[in-house]
């Protein structure tokens, strides 16, 4: 079975932040281990066209330049740097793709 993963990039976050970011890596090593068939592969790039779906063109924009407000980064809960948008790509993409291979099991 081929799994994907996104801990290729690190955001560098405050001493004392709440997100336990590491948890994706200590993951992904862990199933390394323990399910040694799994074909694990990094995560695709999601496409511009699926964040739109869900996202403000104006808001997408702010993300990928590094222009979001003091607010949207409190609300997202994360500074901004440009790792960011590199990961939050990843990550969407390694959901769509988990999302492609469940229709595809489902009506196979």
């Amino acid at each position: 079975m081929k799994t994907f993963y996104s801990t290729q990039l690190s955001l560098p976050l405050p001493p004392g932040h709440r997100f336990p970011h590491h948890k994706y890596a200590a993951l992904r090593e862990r199933l390394e281990r323990a399910l040694p068939q799994l074909r694990l592969q990094a995560a695709p790039r999601a496409a511009l066209p699926a964040l739109r779906a869900v996202h403000t063109e104006a808001y997408v924009q702010r993300v990928l330049d590094g222009r979001l407000s003091a607010a949207e980064q409190r609300e997202i809960g994360f500074p901004w740097n440009p790792g960011m948008p590199v990961r939050a790509l990843h990550s969407v993409g390694a959901t769509l793709a988990f999302l492609a291979a469940r229709f595809v099991l489902r009506d196979w």
